[in-house]
């Protein structure tokens, strides 16, 4: 069994969430990456024997106590890293507290490297959280056995 390393999807899920979702250039958000993906065995890519998905932890990105309205609305996108692949049949969920700054949240698999996350927020008085994967984990994979992805 061969195993990936797979720091490159702990950093894109952190840069992609830190710095594309907030509407405002300085936003004050802590991002909790997923986890999940730090070593993913080559037998599970798409071109072996039996290929398997590997679901991620949660992405959940949240304002800080006391800074309110930095998450804006928009899209974020997450772009899986070269030699993976997301699951298009397993759309991750999208979840946050009602009442709050953000009104609705959307997520969809366009294509297998890209998730897209669209928010609508409506006022930047109460402080958010946004978590993606709780209930439906994002899932990945390698795209193939050999050469292998780092």
């Amino acid at each position: 069994m061969k195993i990936i390393a797979t720091p490159s999807l702990y950093r894109l899920v952190v840069l992609a969430a830190s710095l594309s979702l907030a509407s405002r250039a300085l936003a004050a958000v802590t991002v909790t990456p997923a986890s999940g993906g730090e070593s993913i065995s080559a037998d599970t890519a798409a071109n072996a024997a039996t290929p398997a998905w590997t679901s991620l932890s949660p992405i959940v990105i949240a304002e800080p106590s006391g800074s309110n309205g930095d998450i804006g609305g928009g899209t974020l996108i997450v772009r899986a890293p070269a030699g993976f692949e997301f699951n298009t049949n397993s759309v991750p969920s999208v979840s946050f507290v009602a009442g709050r700054n953000i009104t609705a949240a959307t997520s969809e698999l366009s294509n297998p490297t890209t998730l897209r996350v669209t928010l609508t927020v409506s006022g930047s008085t109460l402080t958010d959280t946004l978590t993606i994967g709780a209930t439906t984990p994002l899932q990945v994979r390698p795209t193939a056995v050999t050469p292998l992805a780092s």
